[in-house]
């Protein structure tokens, strides 16, 4: 028996209602799903008694992702304050695989725009600003540390320890 993964799949379907025409919008995506080869190649053995005795080998369509590195470590966020810091780090994406695949070294977060829109952030934290990627560096308090820098705030998150862009330091506080 082959393990091939297992996968969440997503799709959705707008249409614009117009005078004159319809605008009709078909997407899809999948992730997925790590670390259930064990329960479902049980599942399966379960469902299928006489195939029970087969070796299974893993040949997943998608591979294992490392694991995060320390700077996407740390307490949950939540979408809320994710679509609230979201703006400092200048990454945005319209898919989670988008955000997957340019966001190495933090944690891709869904939230939902000002407009009520889905998307995904990169945030990722630090201690310093070598953390950081390039084009981002480290939120820390006014003072602080000499490693980092106080990019900016928000009146009830003072975004310690997070990667932003400094272009948002004017104005942010």
């Amino acid at each position: 028996m082959y393990y091939l993964g297992d996968f969440l799949g997503r799709a959705t379907w707008e249409h614009d209602w117009k005078v004159i025409y319809t605008e009709h919008h078909w997407t899809w995506d999948f992730n997925p799903l790590h670390d259930r080869m064990n329960v479902t190649t049980a599942e399966m053995k379960a469902t299928f008694p006489s195939l029970a005795s087969l070796p299974v080998v893993d040949q997943r369509l998608a591979p294992v992702p490392p694991p995060p590195p320390p700077g996407a470590v740390g307490p949950p966020i939540s979408p809320a304050r994710a679509a609230r810091i979201a703006p400092f780090t200048k990454r945005r994406y319209p898919t989670p695989m988008e955000c997957q695949a340019d966001c190495k070294l933090g944690q891709c977060l869904p939230f939902r725009d000002e407009t009520g829109h889905a998307a995904v952030t990169c945030i990722v934290r630090c201690k310093s600003d070598s953390d950081c990627p390039a084009g981002l560096a480290c939120n820390c308090a006014e003072g602080a540390d000499t490693t980092c820098h106080h990019v900016a705030q928000l009146p009830d998150d003072p975004m310690e320890n997070l990667c932003l862009s400094p272009e948002t330091r004017a104005g942010a506080n």
